[in-house]
C-alpha cells in the first residue's frame, strides 16, 4: 500500500488549523501563527492553501466530507426509505451540534461576505455549490424511493434549508437542540409535506 504523504500532511495541517481556530478564533488567525503552531515554515502552508480564507473553507469542507460519508452509509443501508430519511435528519442535527462553533465562526468570518449570491469564483461559492449538488442528487434519489414523483430537486433543497434554518432559529432564540425531539419535528413536518407530491 502506497502512503500518500502529501494528503497526510494536508490533513494534519487542517487538523491543527481546526484546533488553533477553535481555541483562538478566526479573526486572530494568520498563516504565520498557524505555521508556528504546526512547527513548519509559513511557505509550506501556501503549498496547500491559497490564503487563510481558502484554508478556513477547507477546514469546513473536511468536516462536511465526514457527513457525506455518513450519508452514503445511511443511503446504502437496508432501512426503508422513511427510516433513511429519519436517520439522515438525526445525523444532520448531530453534525450541527458537534460542529456549531466551527460553523458559526465560518459564517461570521468567511461566508458573510459571500452569503447573498455566492459566486463560484470564490472558495465559499464553489464549496456551497458542490455540497448542494452532492446533497440534492442523493436526496432526490431518496425521494424517488419514497414515491415522490414531482419537484424532487426543489424538495431536496427545501429539506437542506429547513435543517439549516432550524439550527439558525435555535442559535438566535437560545432554544436548546434536542436531537430526539427535533428529529421527530423535522421528520413529521417534512414527510407530511412531501406526501402532496407523491
Amino acid at each position: 500500500m502506497v502512503l500518500n504523504m502529501e494528503k497526510h500532511k494536508r490533513q494534519a495541517i487542517l487538523g491543527k488549523a481546526r484546533e488553533w481556530i477553535g481555541a483562538n478564533g478566526f479573526s486572530e488567525f494568520t498563516m504565520s501563527k498557524l505555521a508556528k503552531f504546526c512547527g513548519i515554515a509559513k511557505g509550506t502552508l501556501y503549498n496547500y492553501f491559497d490564503n487563510k480564507e481558502d484554508l478556513m473553507v477547507k477546514v469546513v469542507e473536511d468536516r462536511v466530507a465526514e457527513i457525506h460519508h455518513e450519508v452514503e452509509e445511511i443511503l446504502g443501508g437496508s432501512q426503508e426509505p422513511e427510516g433513511k430519511l429519519r436517520s439522515m435528519i438525526r445525523q444532520g442535527l448531530a453534525f450541527y451540534r458537534d460542529n456549531l462553533d466551527l460553523l458559526m465562526l465560518y459564517a461570521n468570518e468567511v461566508k458573510i461576505a459571500d452569503c447573498k449570491f455566492p459566486s463560484s469564483a470564490t472558495a465559499h461559492g464553489r464549496f456551497l455549490r458542490e455540497h448542494l449538488e452532492w446533497f440534492m442528487n442523493r436526496f432526490e434519489q431518496l425521494l424517488s424511493d419514497m414515491g415522490v414523483k414531482r419537484e424532487r430537486r426543489l424538495l431536496a433543497y427545501f429539506f437542506h434549508e429547513t435543517m439549516k434554518n432550524l439550527m439558525s432559529f435555535n442559535m438566535l432564540s437560545g432554544r436548546e437542540l434536542d436531537i430526539d425531539r427535533d428529529a421527530d419535528l423535522l421528520y413529521s413536518f417534512y414527510f407530511h409535506g412531501v406526501e402532496a407530491f407523491q
